[in-house]
């Protein structure tokens, strides 16, 4: 083989990679900007291609901007420690919560509802603070959106949350929470009426609550790079004020991928319903990708009832629909939230 020959091989070897590199980068994308080590586990499990494990990590410049932080400068020697090991489902559930880093910039806004909203007129209503609920079993979290500071809300998550893990047969024996608002009397009395055990952090030891916290950092990274790289994609379209349902999809996806502490590698989903269903990626979009929605009249009727009248209305996806909807996202169209059947995405446009 001449020269030329091993130079063509050589362009067409580092082409094939680029563009499995740029494949790799399209579901780390779909999959709401998750590790890529989780990604190349979905590929030994036959989620995505096969072929993706040995591909070179890509750089996503929406990742480097929504995660960066501060590396310390000096590393305290590691204490001999064991960690109380937990034997079942809901034997303790970490529980923190988290607020808004600017409602003051969200309130001001004027734009898509943070509350979710299938009909009526938009509310001035809007998300400031977010509650966490982890199963240290499984690495479950499920979490809840509130308005208010409030006990009433902070324990009303505390019933839809247990709610939940009793429809799929879990029950939730005690909580690990911090020294904030459940300390309150309403959250101690709820805990005793149930008998469920509870275990506060120290003052100002949020550190002893590293399962709750570390989830709630982990969910901020993915949502500020999810917004990021949608707000670039719509030129200042998808601002701050989408932030509840990114932290959603975010929440999502870490529930959906394997979690890499498992022996056998299964989906923290997996582990808490004890099921062995394998996730579909046809199902997973871009957050705040474009989707054209078929206009309701032509979803109930058959007949052409204007043909010089757009047929369709753009939205954008901003997950799944949390409502018992087999696969229906929830988009954004004209200030509301609509789950839709009758949609055409337009994923490839959006990752270009």
């Amino acid at each position: 083989m001449g020269l030329q020959g091993i130079c063509q091989t050589k362009s067409e070897a580092s082409i094939k990679e680029s563009s499995e590199s740029a494949e790799l980068l399209m579901y780390h994308t779909r999959m709401g900007h998750i590790g890529f080590g989780k990604l190349r586990e979905m590929s030994k499990q036959g989620i995505i291609p096969s072929y993706l494990p040995h591909v070179p990590t890509p750089a996503c410049l929406a990742c480097m901007f929504g995660k960066a932080s501060r590396s310390p400068s000096r590393h305290k020697p590691r204490r001999e420690w064991s960690r109380k090991e937990v034997t079942c489902l809901g034997e303790v559930v970490s529980v923190a919560q988290m607020v808004s880093p600017n409602p003051g910039l969200v309130a001001q806004m004027s734009g898509p509802e943070l509350v979710a909203q299938m009909s009526g007129r938009p509310t001035k209503d809007r998300y400031k603070y977010a509650t966490v609920y982890v199963d240290n079993y499984s690495g479950y979290s499920y979490i809840h959106l509130q308005k208010t500071h409030s006990v009433t809300e902070t324990v009303e998550s505390k019933h839809t949350f247990e709610t939940f893990c009793k429809q799929h047969g879990v029950k939730v024996r005690g909580y690990h929470a911090d020294n904030g608002i459940f300390k309150a009397k309403d959250w101690i009395n709820d805990c005793r009426a149930k008998q469920q055990s509870l275990i506060f952090t120290g003052v100002n030891a949020h550190h002893r609550n590293g399962r709750a916290e570390r989830r709630i950092g982990l969910l901020q990274d993915l949502s500020w790079s999810m917004l990021i790289y949608a707000d670039r994609r719509w030129r200042g379209g998808a601002v701050i004020y989408l932030w509840p349902y990114a932290m959603r999809m975010s929440n999502e996806s870490v529930n959906n991928c394997p979690k890499m502490q498992d022996k056998f590698k299964r989906a923290p989903i997996d582990i808490m319903f004890n099921t062995q269903v394998q996730m579909n990626i046809k199902h997973w979009h871009p957050f705040a990708c474009p989707a054209y929605v078929l206009d309701i009249k032509l979803q109930d009727e058959k007949r052409i009832y204007n043909k010089w009248k757009s047929r369709s209305r753009v939205g954008m996806y901003l997950g799944h629909s949390p409502l018992p909807l087999e696969n229906s996202p929830w988009l954004a169209t004209r200030m509301l939230l609509k789950r839709c059947k009758v949609v055409v995405w337009k994923t490839s446009v959006f990752l270009e």
